[in-house]
């Protein structure tokens, strides 16, 4: 009676027998290969390269050194991730032939930059295209991460800083257990080199329609270090300290809702002119807004306020932007009512 010898188990057996025969070199080329036509074919407008890939074989693993992948247009949105180490974990007994089965990914030293020019992008304008590869993951863990923000108007370049990022992302995929499944992710880290950001976020990731729960969790920020970002942004300079910021953001659709409480200390904030900002309005509203920190005693002592608002989302408005124009319309609303 022939034996049948299950196909995952052959599939195990030919990598181990590649690793001890000297054809360890050839496999790892071939997977190389393999991940660079994949994703030409799945993003033909990326810019991808991988300078080593190695095989581990306890336990199975996928190692990538200096993984760069660049997509989009920065005059209107481009992303650009590098990663110094990334390891994908390969669990056998889930290999299937039209599905891409990834254990945990884990990177370490990652560099993630988002460029957001003038530029409206056509994000309704077609569809997406759909994957031809079923894919399941196994959640993410980033290790020692750097995320950069730039909001880049004409000459005015606005950049937030987060470093020493830890952040964990749930299991996901393409499949149809993944159609109504809230993925979370956690990350904490240091804003601007001065205090800390917690943030946790959930998305249904398979649908169309853009829900998304944020917490924003600040604390012990030097406000002056914020002004990289809001005085190319918007003409206004900050000075003080943030000792708390709580934020909890719906995104639904088109239309953001949040509540924002703050405690500030030594408060002080500045318009200065803009396109959209006459000097006549900046001078009016540096005295409404000294006359209202005043009333409120910011300037003497830890003040703590709490402000919601609802906005919509402009017309092809990137996503990034209309988070953040949300968060600084909330913390406006708080300085000057």
């Amino acid at each position: 009676m022939p034996i049948k010898i299950p196909v995952k188990i052959l599939v195990l057996s030919a990598l181990v027998l590649l690793a001890l025969f000297g054809g360890k070199v050839a496999l790892e080329n071939f997977l190389s290969s393999r991940i660079s036509t994949w994703i030409t074919q799945e993003c033909r407008s990326c810019t991808f390269n991988i300078e080593t890939l190695e095989i581990g074989l306890s336990p199975l693993r996928i190692v990538l050194g200096n993984f760069v992948f660049i997509t989009g247009d920065r005059s209107s949105t481009e992303l650009d991730l590098r990663i110094r180490r990334l390891d994908i974990l390969i669990d056998i007994r889930k290999i299937r032939l039209n599905r891409l089965t990834l254990g945990k990914i884990t990177a370490f030293n990652s560099n993630f930059i988002v460029i957001e020019g003038d530029l409206k992008s056509n994000r309704n304008s077609r569809p997406a295209s759909k994957s031809r590869l079923e894919f399941i993951l196994d959640g993410i863990h980033i290790v020692n991460g750097k995320f950069t923000y730039i909001r880049q108007s004409g000459k005015n370049r606005a950049v937030i800083n987060i470093s020493e990022i830890d952040c964990v992302v749930e299991s996901m995929g393409s499949t149809p257990q993944f159609k109504s499944k809230v993925v979370n992710a956690r990350l904490d880290g240091k804003l601007e080199k001065t205090g800390e950001i917690k943030l946790t976020v959930g998305h249904v990731f398979l649908s169309d329609l853009q829900k998304t729960k944020i917490l924003l969790i600040l604390n012990h920020i030097n406000l002056r270090e914020m002004n990289s970002y809001f005085l190319p942004a918007d003409g206004v300079e900050l000075a003080g300290k943030l000792v708390s910021g709580i934020a909890n953001i719906e995104i639904d659709g088109e239309r953001l809702n949040g509540v924002l409480t703050t405690k500030y200390h030594l408060l002080d904030i500045y318009f200065n002119n803009t396109k959209e900002r006459s000097e006549v309005k900046s001078i009016f509203q540096n005295i409404v807004t000294d006359l209202t920190i005043n009333k409120s005693n910011m300037t003497r002592q830890e003040a703590q306020r709490t402000q919601d608002l609802e906005i919509q989302r402009v017309s092809q408005e990137p996503i990034m932007k209309f988070i953040f124009r949300g968060l600084k319309e909330m913390a406006l609303s708080i300085i000057t009512t």
